[in-house]
């Protein structure tokens, strides 16, 4: 172990480089702070991350970002320093066909506020003046909220007396589930699980889902639009780790963060191990380094950092009892398949496909699928087409898809054979393949199906644990709940000095955007910091 004052000392070390961390690394550098990522795996970026089979691209988890249009906020975030190049974006024209399959109702839903309005008042006009109502009240309120995330202090006050009515419906709904909101406006049950789709989406029923946070994702597609980053969310990834290594910052790959340094109630460093050119021969062989720091930004996962990273006693018993008895959102089984041909010439354009069973919805069958692994009736069939937006993912002629639906990692866990994925847990993820290929044979209409395909990989909730270290393998943060969400958020400034939160653990949340936006929050705090000092 190297001595502090032989060790290397940056302005900023930033514990993780996923899509927050490579947002704040990127900030800080263009501003002119020392700073160095420090990543546990072979390449920066998290979930936000591309794998190759074969002739086909896969994105691990991102299926569309809101915002990336000239004027967004996360082509505001970029251009906060210069990086609204890195990745070329693609906007999609609408958000997804929806497919009531029980009350065979189906729509295109379009994306744009204006258009969603105008098609929902058309299709349904026995609600036209609830549907005009909500949407002209609540997209208000987002447009408030996503300002607020951004202003400091002297902004958010002008912001509370300029549209003090905006922010009193605001504050009426935080701690309120989503039905509170869209019950006194809507009546059609068809109309109001289209409208609710992103809640059934992951896993979760309007009586249990935040509603603000379900505002905050629903509204901001439909005032920024939905955006796919052409080459994949490991595209976005690489040109920001790649623009920050250009403007001097420095990446630790493969190392893995073991201590937080305190000194003084003072975040002042990072422990980290690394693998030598010895390990392949020798497991246990790793070299323990120090790296010291101004300022010392968390972007992994916060139960993780809270309780094994961090010194015992360096957080309150109450700090640490608040992070563990948060919730997180559902991990995922996600099966990604390459077909050998094109599904356009079958007359299936769409970008997101989602097939809804209303009598598979029930809070009952999401629990038998949790524990039997039986995904043959879901609640809802949500398939991405990503070869419908994004050509480059394979040759033409073919097809690149995944399919999604939110899952336990616990009840995955049972079928470990000693702690490890064994034959038992192989024939498990084949079974789950099989039934995801016969939900979309039967949806597509292609019987023969099975006999097209020509990749076929399934991601379980232990598999996006394994990568990223994630509290029960969840990709979207803190369970979306109205106690969880905004009434007890973990902010940027954490309860010691110098040591600054980031990432889907803190807010605003989980997701692509929240999280680049959390990222802005953290940089703009350090840099509020340095300017002092």
């Amino acid at each position: 172990m190297q001595k502090k004052d032989s060790s290397p000392h940056y302005d900023a070390v930033i514990i993780g480089g996923g899509i927050a961390g490579l947002i704040v690394g990127n900030i800080l550098t263009y501003n002119g702070l020392k700073s160095i990522i420090v990543e546990k795996n072979y390449k920066t970026g998290g979930y936000v991350t591309n794998f190759t089979r074969g002739d086909y691209r896969f994105d691990a988890v991102i299926h569309f970002i809101n915002g990336c249009g000239s004027g967004g906020m996360v082509n505001q975030i970029l251009k906060s320093f210069k990086g609204e190049n890195v990745v070329d974006w693609l906007k999609l024209k609408e958000i997804f066909h929806w497919v009531d399959v029980d009350n065979k109702y189906e729509l295109h839903v379009p994306i744009s506020l204006e258009e969603q309005v105008e098609t929902l008042v058309k299709e349904f006009p026995h609600e036209e003046h609830g549907i005009r109502k909500f949407y002209a009240r609540y997209s208000k309120v987002v447009i408030w909220l996503m300002s607020w995330f951004t202003k400091g202090f002297f902004g958010k006050v002008w912001l509370w007396l300029s549209k003090f009515p905006t922010f009193v419906r605001f504050i009426t709904h935080v701690g309120k589930p989503i039905k509170n909101i869209i019950d006194p406006y809507i009546s059609d049950p068809i109309l109001k699980e289209m409208m609710t789709a992103l809640c059934i989406s992951f896993g979760m029923f309007r009586d249990e889902m935040s509603a603000m946070t379900w505002l905050m994702s629903e509204m901001s597609y439909r005032l920024e639009g939905a955006w796919y980053p052409i080459g994949g969310g490991g595209k976005l990834s690489k040109g920001l780790n790649d623009l920050f290594l250009e403007r001097g910052g420095k990446v630790i790959l493969n190392a893995k963060v073991t201590e937080l340094i305190v000194e003084n109630k003072q975040a002042i460093g990072i422990r980290y191990v690394k693998k030598n050119k010895d390990y392949k021969k020798d497991k246990n062989t790793k070299i323990t380094r120090e790296i010291f720091g101004n300022y010392i930004i968390n972007d992994i996962d916060l139960t993780n950092f809270v309780n094994n990273i961090a010194p015992k006693n360096t957080f309150s018993d109450k700090f640490v009892q608040k992070i563990n008895n948060k919730d997180t959102t559902d991990s995922s089984v996600v099966v990604f398949i390459g077909l050998d041909f094109d599904v356009k010439d079958y007359g299936i354009n769409d970008y997101e496909l989602w097939r809804f069973y209303k009598s598979n919805a029930t809070k009952a069958n999401l629990e038998y699928i949790h524990h039997s692994m039986d995904y043959q009736n879901l609640p809802i069939e949500m398939i991405t087409f990503y070869s419908n937006g994004d050509t480059t993912c394979c040759p033409k002629g073919k097809t690149c898809l995944s399919m999604i639906y939110y899952a336990h990692t616990e009840d995955w866990k049972v079928h470990l054979e000693n702690g490890k994925r064994g034959k038992h847990y192989k024939e498990l993820k084949k079974k789950v393949a099989d039934q995801f290929v016969d939900i979309l044979s039967n949806a597509i209409k292609i019987p023969d199906l099975k006999s097209h395909i020509e990749v076929i990989e399934v991601s379980t909730p232990l598999t996006l644990q394994r990568y990223c270290e994630t509290k029960n393998g969840a990709h979207m943060g803190f369970r979306m709940t109205p106690e969880l969400s905004m009434l007890e958020p973990v902010g940027n400034q954490s309860p010691i000095r110098n040591l600054i939160f980031t990432g889907q653990w803190c807010r605003p949340g989980g997701g692509v955007s929240a999280s680049m936006l959390g990222g802005l929050s953290a940089a703009e705090l350090i840099l509020k910091k340095h300017s002092r000092n």
